[in-house]
């Protein structure tokens, strides 16, 4: 970190994950109610998730498969920011309508994916803002890639080995280490639960709310 600015961005971006996290992790949990409630065999469940996702394919074809190419694509060819936020917001709704419908798939990319696409937009926000700064968008890409799976599993430590193992960059290390932080500090004030605590916590019957050691000794 290069001074007081870069370690507020930083901060703020953690923050702003977390919050994301959170929303994605609500997400899931509405959609898996909402198809738990609705009487539909789990063929015609999967058959709706899947027409919402080909009609948004029409559009955005980046958010088909699971992000991984997508990243890529980001990191080589950046994309502008009104088409990364559409890509994020879609992502936090297909996502969740195809786990609660059934469909074989996990968060874990999609996580990656929804982080990407944050930090992306918040640096070519900061860009724009203060051009003197000299943001690259890229860079805050992968930090947000860290910062959403910290949120979304409440495991900042994780996180942070998981990305520094796809880039190989010591130089994200440290400001992967404040983000995490943040964004599971935040993330765990507002859902309760991570991604896969609240699984277990479904499979175990249990009621929303539950700790995650109750979920552990139950599972």
């Amino acid at each position: 970190l290069s001074g007081p600015w870069e370690i507020g961005l930083y901060a703020a971006l953690g923050a702003l994950g977390g919050a994301v996290a959170a929303a994605f992790l609500f997400a899931l949990r509405a959609s898996a109610s909402l198809y738990s409630r609705l009487p539909l065999p789990r063929p015609v469940a999967m058959a709706t998730a899947g027409l919402v996702l080909g009609l948004v394919t029409l559009r955005y074809p980046e958010i088909v498969g699971n992000g991984r190419e997508a990243i890529g694509a980001l990191l080589d060819r950046p994309w502008g920011a009104e088409h990364v936020l559409a890509l994020l917001a879609l992502r936090l709704v297909v996502t969740p309508l195809a786990v609660g419908s059934g469909t074989v798939g996990g968060v874990f990319t999609p996580s990656l994916f929804i982080g990407a696409m944050l930090g992306h937009a918040f640096g070519a926000g900061v860009r724009a803002l203060f051009p003197a700064l000299g943001a690259v968008p890229g860079a805050y890409a992968l930090a947000g890639m860290g910062f959403l799976l910290a949120g979304t599993t409440h495991a900042p430590l994780t996180a942070v080995v998981m990305v520094f193992e796809m880039t190989l960059n010591y130089g994200i290390v440290v400001p992967l280490l404040l983000g995490s932080a943040v964004a599971s500090l935040v993330a765990t004030r507002l859902s309760a639960n991570s991604v896969y605590t609240e699984a277990l916590q479904r499979k175990a019957g249990e009621p929303e709310g539950g700790g995650a050691i109750d979920v552990l000794r139950v599972a």
